[in-house]
């Protein structure tokens, strides 16, 4: 029988090992000509900024951040070369952030909060921006992390 943990560890395995072979062999996209594109490789960015920041004992193998790399060499190169993908792309791009929009505008961090979060906020005062960010994001990955996340990473820094 083929059990949730089985087909969990043979997944990150097709990620961590088969994935970036294949995608080894695609061109990578250096310079985005497309808005679409130019949009994802500065979320990539954030991200792989972000995932410098996470780093200790527990999390060192980086497999995590070198799925997003490999994932993020595969769309880009689709995207950058496929017009009807590219569409598609975009739209996923609109409905998420709408329903990003609804999520933050219906989250409430005061009923959220208890006890066991206190943690996440640390000194900063429940009612601020950043407790209502960090409370979110501890919502959204329902993961409970015993961190903060370094605020700058959820701020968007305009060039």
């Amino acid at each position: 029988m083929i059990t949730k943990d089985f087909m969990l560890v043979v997944a990150k395995k097709f990620f961590n090992d088969v994935f970036p072979r294949f995608t080894s062999q695609i061109p990578r996209v250096k310079n985005p000509r497309r808005n679409v594109c130019k949009l994802f490789d500065r979320v990539f960015k954030r991200l792989d900024k972000s995932f410098a920041y996470q780093y200790d004992d527990n999390y060192t193998d980086r497999n995590f951040p070198k799925f997003v790399e490999n994932f993020q060499h595969l769309l880009m190169y689709i995207a950058e070369n496929d017009g009807h993908y590219r569409a598609w792309l975009a739209q996923a791009v609109v409905v998420l952030c709408e329903e990003y929009v609804k999520e933050w505008n219906d989250f409430n961090p005061v009923t959220y909060y208890n006890a066991e979060r206190k943690k996440l906020v640390l000194n900063v005062p429940l009612k601020s921006p950043e407790a209502k960010t960090f409370l979110f994001y501890d919502y959204l990955t329902q993961h409970h992390m015993s961190f903060a996340p370094n605020k700058n990473l959820f701020e968007r820094k305009y060039d």
